[in-house]
C-alpha cells in the first residue's frame, strides 16, 4: 500500500505502462475523489445524531481516481478507495479532446476540477489534495484553457498546435559548439 504521493505516482507508472501504447509517456497524475467539497463533507459529518450517518453515505458515494496525463492523452484509472492503488484501466482520451474544465488550485488544503466522462451529460467534480498541485501544474501547462476564468483571462478555447506535450524543452545539439 503506497502511502506516499511517489509511491502512488510509481503505481500509477506501472499500470500506465500495461495499457499505453509504445511511445507513450508519463508527465504527471493527480488522484481524484468524486463528489461534495471534502470540506462540506467533514462538517456535515459532525452534525450530533445522524452525522456520522450522513459521513457514511457521502463517502460510500464517492468514486476515486488517478487521472495521467502523458505527452498526447489523459488516461483514467480506478483507484481504490482505502489503499489509494491504482485499479482497473477505465478510458483514455487525446488531449485534444479536452475533457478537463474549471480547475481551482485551493489555496489551503482542497482543490478541483471537472471532467467530461464520455456518456455523461454532465461533467463531474473531482477533488484534489494540494499533494497534487505540482502535477496539476503540468495539466494547466498542457491546456491552459481548462483554468477556471481562463476566458476571462484571453486564453483561447483550443490551443494551435496542441495534442502533444512535453514538459521539457527540447535539447539543444548547438549548445557548447563554436
Amino acid at each position: 500500500m503506497a502511502l506516499t504521493r511517489a509511491g502512488m505516482r510509481k503505481q500509477v507508472i506501472e499500470n500506465l505502462s500495461q495499457v499505453a501504447p509504445p511511445g507513450e509517456r508519463f508527465v504527471a497524475c493527480v488522484h481524484c475523489e468524486t463528489g461534495l467539497s471534502p470540506w462540506l463533507a467533514h462538517v456535515l459529518e459532525r452534525i450530533p445524531f445522524v452525522g456520522g450517518l450522513i459521513g457514511i453515505v457521502i463517502y460510500s458515494m464517492r468514486d476515486y481516481y488517478f487521472i495521467t496525463l502523458t505527452n498526447t492523452s489523459l488516461v483514467i484509472h480506478r483507484a481504490a478507495r482505502v489503499t489509494n492503488k491504482p485499479k482497473e484501466f477505465v478510458f483514455a482520451v487525446p488531449i485534444t479532446a479536452s475533457p478537463i474544465t474549471g480547475i481551482k488550485k485551493g489555496w489551503l488544503l482542497w482543490s478541483r476540477m471537472y471532467f467530461a466522462f464520455p456518456g455523461e451529460t454532465k461533467p463531474k467534480r473531482l477533488n484534489f489534495h494540494r499533494i497534487w498541485n505540482s502535477d496539476v501544474q503540468h495539466f494547466i501547462t498542457a491546456m491552459p484553457h481548462a483554468v477556471e476564468g481562463a476566458e476571462q483571462l484571453g486564453v483561447p478555447l483550443q490551443v494551435p498546435g496542441q495534442g502533444s506535450y512535453s514538459p521539457d524543452p527540447a535539447p539543444s545539439d548547438q549548445h557548447g559548439q563554436g
